[in-house]
């Protein structure tokens, strides 16, 4: 036999042994789904025999069967979970419906397409149909398998020793290495950390980043929080808002939109709130949900507060200021350096839960505050306004003389009556209108629109907030109310200590 013939024999052969070897796989695995159909067909005869029946041998569409299937049947047994963080069931990966689905009709939470599929399973393998009791044992089956995933990822985090939180700012987005910038770096993250670990702990703040657009403000906090982010321009306080909060870790209300609808107050109270009283979405009732997220804001508005009252609550890190180092570029943000930062976060919040600033940060923070408010007055010149002596007689005076008076130059003598100058020792908000403003009747500008009511009120409150300056208290001994001469009697004032 030549050489050709026996390459052909040779390759025939082959040929024939890999025919032989697909017919024997497709044989084993014919024989291996027919072991599986009969396992699956036994267990679920199984599961049948379990059920209850009526007398014409139909199974009933009772809770019972209902709920004895998807305790029960293998396909459906210990597959639906409830997630605690989302509050919302959720099929557990690989449920077998799924696995026909396009990617894009893919919810991680469980949906009514799942709903659908699943009695539609139920009434073909075991006709067994009823809605309104499945919708109850999904969620009592669902809340026996309860997990929470973001405890669990950070309980399951090994720091590796290396400090990277309170520089985190600094060298991801180039902000000021400064011990205020630290401080309220760290406090994010402990805030971060104690939520999700006990939710609804009290945590009063909402971190604050001012910088240019397209920096990477909110692409950080999409990394940070992974899969459980939001980012929204919904107002704080509104229904959709309190919605908005439900399995987001990190929320963000993107460049500050929010500020510029609602008020500071609102803007505090939604974010001191340590639960949120809501309707769920066909719900029959109002539900308390404890928090279990912090809130961000990022903004590039310098003057990004538009009023006075309890700004502390958002400290502000200005970003960009500073080149970033090039291995520390938004870019680089790894899995693992992620983890590793919420590693960190962990230890520093067990070692040290306070979740409150010290004394010494708290005035950090309010003159960063501050410098980021859009205040009535400027401060400088509210400041000299308050420094400026006055006449032993200044609240019998007409408000041209003293308006005169409050509007000469620091250095020029030429007052009315130079000799009588005092340092004033007192003031209210109708000094400021008349005097510094130039209004003649405090009472008549005050009311004369809600414009500047408003006006009055932001002038309250960064009376309140000038250093120096404290109000007037029973503590301290001060009289409850005060005569201000020409203004009247006034419960609201204030004392100056020390200006300088």
């Amino acid at each position: 036999m030549d050489n050709a013939l026996r390459i052909s024999a040779v390759k025939k052969g082959e040929k024939n042994t890999k025919k032989r070897k697909k017919q024997h796989q497709i044989k084993n695995d014919e024989n291996a789904i027919s072991f599986q159909d009969s396992l699956e067909r036994s267990e679920t005869a199984k599961v049948a025999s379990m059920l209850d029946y009526n007398d014409s041998g139909k199974p009933l569409n009772s809770m019972y069967n209902v709920a004895y299937i998807i305790r029960n049947d293998a396909k459906l047994k210990n597959k639906i979970r409830y997630n605690s963080f989302a509050q919302a069931l959720e099929p557990k990966p690989g449920i077998h419906w799924r696995g026909t689905w396009d990617e894009t009709i893919t919810h991680e939470l469980w949906s009514d397409d799942d709903t659908a599929a699943l009695n539609v399973y139920m009434g073909t393998t075991y006709k067994v149909s009823n809605k309104s009791a499945l919708e109850d044992m999904l969620t009592a089956v669902g809340k026996e398998n309860s997990y929470h995933p973001v405890r669990d990822y950070l309980n399951n985090l090994e720091w590796d020793g290396t400090p990277r939180v309170e520089t985190f700012f600094h060298k991801i987005l180039g902000a000021e290495d400064s011990e205020v910038n630290r401080e309220i770096t760290k406090m994010f993250f402990k805030g971060a950390v104690a939520r999700p670990m006990k939710p609804g702990i009290k945590f009063d703040y909402a971190l604050t980043l001012f910088g240019d657009q397209g920096i990477g403000k909110s692409y950080i906090f999409d990394r940070l929080a992974r899969k459980w982010f939001t980012s929204t321009v919904i107002d704080m306080g509104s229904k959709d808002s309190y919605l908005g909060n439900l399995g987001s870790w990190i929320t963000e209300y993107a460049e500050g939109a929010s500020s510029k609808k609602i008020d500071i107050e609102t803007m505090k109270a939604f974010i001191t709130a340590r639960e949120d009283k809501v309707r769920m979405p066909y719900g029959r009732r109002f539900s308390h949900l404890k928090r279990q997220g912090v809130m961000v804001i990022t903004t590039n508005d310098e003057k990004y507060f538009k009023d006075t009252g309890g700004n502390r609550r958002f400290p502000i890190i200005e970003v960009g200021v500073e080149n970033i180092e090039d291995d520390y570029i938004v870019a680089s943000l790894t899995e693992e350096y992620i983890d590793q930062i919420w590693a960190e976060a962990v230890q520093i919040y067990e070692e040290d839960p306070v979740l409150v600033f010290s004394d010494d940060i708290k005035k950090q923070v309010d003159k960063v505050v501050a410098h980021h408010t859009d205040w009535e007055i400027s401060p400088e010149e509210l400041k000299r306004f308050l420094k400026k002596p006055i006449t032993k007689d200044w609240y019998r005076r007409p408000w041209e003389s003293r308006a005169n008076d409050m509007n000469l130059p620091d250095e020029d003598d030429s007052w009315s009556r130079p000799s009588a100058k005092v340092k004033r020792q007192y003031v209210c908000v109708a000094d400021i209108v008349e005097e510094y403003l130039r209004k003649p009747d405090w009472k008549v500008w005050k009311n004369a629109d809600y414009k500047n009511k408003a006006a009055f009120k932001r002038i309250t409150e960064q009376l309140k907030q000038t250093p120096g300056v404290r109000k007037a208290a029973k503590k301290h001994g001060d009289p409850e109310t005060k005569n201000f001469g020409v203004y009247g009697t006034h419960r609201t004032y204030f004392v100056i200590e020390d200006l300088d």
